[in-house]
């Protein structure tokens, strides 16, 4: 940390004790000395001494407690002392200070060792905004032999009433003999000053008791208390407490709910935990505390390296479970010293600012409401100190002293960049007509100016440095304290002191460069001038000496002497450059890559390469004739690389379509579809078809089969007797039924040529579709050689060979029909076309297996299966 500290431990060498100021309107800042007290690594907290907090009349206000009084300052922007005061010590133990709504506030306490219960062991006084003592409250006895013991103090307001958190050495424990730590609140009413509730004895959970609470803070969420402990016994963890009454009443008792949002590893009351407590606040959906701490685990050495953490606590789940811890920083064993105690600053309302120091340098990173790091860690030069930082109008400020006044630092949280006001300042020395040597010095704020140069000035004396031109009030001797934080002038003061020159002459001549001159000293005062200039006489250079050969690359260098003062001037030769060879082919060219041919210099061996163009493509033609929707073109393809591109693009042929066939029948109530099929590609289209008109008188409507029979003779499927009838009640024979299927299934052309029976000939209507029954499975005749084509058709027989044609699909359920048993072939059809609706049986328990099926029942029974 050694050059870390340079500047600091600079200002204190330089401020020493306090000295004269430049200047009764401007007074000297309090020399003190804060730098890194926000950490406490010796195991507990301590008292904060230092605060800042927006002026009343001027920018901000330092209040810092200085041993045996209490001073405030106010600053401008630029961090210049505008005032100074001093508060008076009540008692001797300082406890802290609190910026109110609209009153400042300030604790006392002072030690106990009677445990008098009628002694006042802590003092809160009331002050104006301008600095006038107001009141006070008094809290007496408190079960408190030294307050503030171990600790440190947190105050948060809430409507009229002041929440104060701190720690206390208790009065002696009859089962063991000893004064055991922990944390002590209590409240004030505002308006009257009275002291309204408090919990001061062991083991009082009205508010989170944490027995050896070595760091207390307080947050505020609307009318939510929040506290957090730093404890190291009951519990030995990390505690955050929330209090179950709201704030803004004059009680805060009740059982609070609490959470170990970090466990520490040890045994209980090892004052060693390896940790420290930094900071704690509300955004809107979680409670966030900031701290450092070793790695808590069993393997832990409490004196290791520390890391930045944070944990998040939902709001609306207040449990340990729901928290998250969450590792900010990584520093490892290797790496000294780690991370500094944090300060957490909220910027709005979910996004906050962390601050800590580590590497020698200031670290920070921005934070989401959640806890969660959002973007990098940023680095800067600076230092933090027991002063909070606040938010001074929109910006982040808060001030170190090392032994000097203090020194400011403004983060801006938009852009991150980080300003230092008030540490080393530039002074510029104006000789006021005279001159001076040097014209500038570097000081630091709060220290003294040092020793200053003396200028000079023909015909005057020096009488000094001062702050203005024509002042003589303001002067500034080495001893006079800086108490101006930006850069500023110095101006010398003389008084007329004349006399008579005495010159004597000194002649300097001439040489190669410079020319001659005679300098006329004052032996009196000093003052010169010069006179009888002459030229200088130029170089005499001598024959060239090589030094260095030239190359075909790097150029040579010779050297002519001068021969009167032996100066060397260089000169270059230029280089002779390469002498290439006739050159080798190295690579031949091809369709896809260039060649290369090397040429190689003849004196130093270099070789360079030019690039042989590459040879032409060999294409050959392969043609994509056009389809109905796809353009034709040709491909042309490299038969050496593979090379290809397109053109000789033609247009799609378009469809050619069918006459088309009607694949679904109108009704009554709905259009049906022809479908048209593209000769060339098989591509489909439909269009809307009316109903249509009923041919035959014998097909009345209402019938079941109506429709269906409308449908197949529409559809291609039958036809009627004649042109007026159809003879619905006619019974079906093999060779129609198969013949109707085969058409509802769109005629599809079998693919064997020879047929299996002997009584199917080619010159029968049914030959193509029993031909493509059979390959499909759907019959295999009435034995291997027989189809018998005018056998009559039952309905077992139908429905067989429509479950057939639709792939034997799997059936399950109940079966409803008494005359269809397991063990028949048409079995599992039967059930399929119950459950399809194709049929619903004879009645409800009768099918009628072998009953013949009529021309209207195979239409109907084709018509339903066809819609699913």
């Amino acid at each position: 940390m050694r050059r870390f500290f340079a500047f600091f431990i600079l200002a204190a060498v330089l401020c020493g004790l306090t000295s004269g100021h430049a200047g009764a309107s401007s007074p000297a800042p309090v020399v003190t000395d804060n730098a890194g007290d926000h950490n406490y690594e010796g195991n507990t907290a301590r008292p904060v001494r230092s605060y800042l907090m927006a002026g009343n009349g001027s920018f901000m206000t330092r209040v810092e407690y200085t041993g045996d009084r209490i001073t405030v300052e106010s600053y401008n922007e630029t961090g210049q002392i505008l005032s100074q005061q001093d508060l008076a010590v009540e008692l001797p133990l300082f406890g802290g200070f609190y910026s109110g709504d609209q009153y400042n506030f300030f604790v006392f306490g002072q030690e106990n060792p009677e445990e008098d219960d009628g002694r006042e062991v802590i003092r809160v006084v009331r002050y104006t905004k301008d600095w006038r003592r107001l009141d006070d409250a008094r809290l007496t006895g408190a079960n408190t032999v030294t307050p503030f013991h171990a600790g440190s103090l947190c105050m948060v307001q809430c409507g009229d009433m002041l929440y104060i958190r701190t720690s206390h050495k208790m009065y002696q424990n009859p089962s063991d003999g000893l004064n055991h730590q922990a944390n002590l609140t209590f409240c004030v009413q505002i308006s009257t000053m009275e002291v309204t509730d408090r919990h001061t004895a062991v083991s009082r959970f009205g508010f989170g008791y944490v027995s050896h609470s070595f760091n207390q803070f307080l947050a505020l969420r609307d009318t939510t208390l929040l506290a957090a402990d730093h404890g190291d016994a009951y519990p030995r963890a990390v505690v955050l407490s929330r209090c179950a009454r709201p704030g803004g009443e004059e009680t805060f008792s009740g059982y609070a709910d609490m959470v170990e949002v970090l466990p520490i590893c040890g045994e209980t009351g090892d004052n060693r935990t390896g940790l420290s407590l930094g900071g704690l606040a509300a955004t809107s959906s979680a409670y966030l505390v900031a701290g450092c701490s070793v790695a808590q685990n069993e393997e832990s050495a409490f004196d290791g390296v520390r890391n930045i953490f944070v944990t998040s606590t939902p709001a609306q789940n207040f449990t340990q479970s729901a928290t998250e811890l969450r590792w900010i920083t990584s520093f490892e064993d290797s790496q000294p010293a780690g991370a500094s105690n944090p300060y957490l600053v909220k910027l709005g309302e979910d996004r906050l600012l962390l601050l800590w120091e580590a590497q020698e340098e200031l670290q920070f990173g921005f934070l989401d409401g959640s806890g969660k790091l959002v973007g990098n860690i940023y680095h800067g030069s600076g230092r933090l100190s027991d002063c909070q930082p606040v938010i001074l109008e929109g910006s982040v400020w808060w001030y170190c002293t090392a032994k000097s006044g203090p020194v400011f630092y403004r983060l801006d949280p938009k852009t991150g960049g980080l300003e230092c006001l008030n540490g080393s300042v530039s002074v510029t020395l104006d000789p006021n007509g005279g001159t001076v040597s040097p014209s500038m010095v570097s000081v630091t704020y709060g220290a003294s100016y040092g020793p200053l140069p003396d200028p000079v000035r023909l015909d005057y004396a020096f009488a000094g440095w001062y702050l203005d031109q024509g002042g003589t009030k303001l002067r500034v001797t080495e001893d006079t304290q800086v108490t101006i934080g930006r850069d500023h002038t110095l101006y010398a003061q003389w008084t007329p002191a004349p006399h008579t020159h005495d010159y004597k002459a000194d002649v300097t001549p001439p040489s190669c460069t410079e020319g001659g001159y005679t300098t006329y000293t004052c032996t009196l005062c000093g003052h010169s001038y010069r006179d009888t200039y002459t030229p200088a006489l130029g170089h005499s250079l001598g024959p060239a000496v090589c030094k260095q050969e030239p190359t075909c690359t790097d150029p040579g260098l010779q050297e002519r002497a001068c021969i009167r003062c032996g100066h060397s001037q260089p000169e270059t030769i230029a280089p002779l450059g390469h002498a290439y060879d006739q050159g080798i082919v190295a690579q031949e060219p091809t369709c896809t890559s260039p060649g290369t041919t090397v040429y190689t210099c003849t004196r130093c061996g270099i070789r360079e390469t030019q690039a042989i163009s590459p040879l032409p493509h060999q294409y050959g033609e392969l043609v994509t004739p056009p389809t109905c929707t796809e353009e034709g073109y040709t491909t042309h393809t490299c038969s050496v690389c593979g090379n290809s591109y397109v053109d000789c693009y033609v247009n799609p042929r378009g469809h050619s379509w069918d006459k088309g066939r009607v694949t679904t029948p109108p009704t009554p109530a709905k259009p049906g579809v022809k479908t048209y099929v593209c000769t060339r590609c098989n591509e489909n289209r439909t269009e809307s078809i009316g109903p249509w008109p009923n041919p035959f008188v014998d097909v009345e409507e209402g019938r079941y089969y109506y429709t269906p029979v409308l449908w197949a003779v529409y559809a291609g499927v039958a036809s009627g007797i004649d042109r007026t009838h159809f003879m619905p009640e006619q019974t079906c024979t093999r060779g129609q039924v198969v013949t109707f299927l085969w058409r509802a299934k769109g005629c599809p052309a079998p693919e064997s040529a020879q047929c299996p029976f002997l009584d199917v000939t080619p010159k029968r209507y049914y030959y193509d579709a029993v031909l493509w029954a059979a390959e499909q499975g759907i019959t295999a005749g009435v034995d291997a050689t027989h189809f018998n084509p005018e056998g009559v058709v039952t309905r077992g027989q139908l429905v067989t060979f429509l479950w057939r044609a639709g792939g034997c699909p799997a059936v399950s359920g109940r079966n409803p029909f008494v005359d269809v048993t397991q063990d028949r072939f048409y079995y599992d059809a039967v059930l399929w076309a119950a459950a399809r609706g194709i049929t619903l049986g004879i009645d409800a328990t009768h099918f009628m297996p072998n009953r013949s099926c009529t021309r209207g029942q195979v239409a109907t029974f084709l018509f339903r299966e066809s819609e699913g």
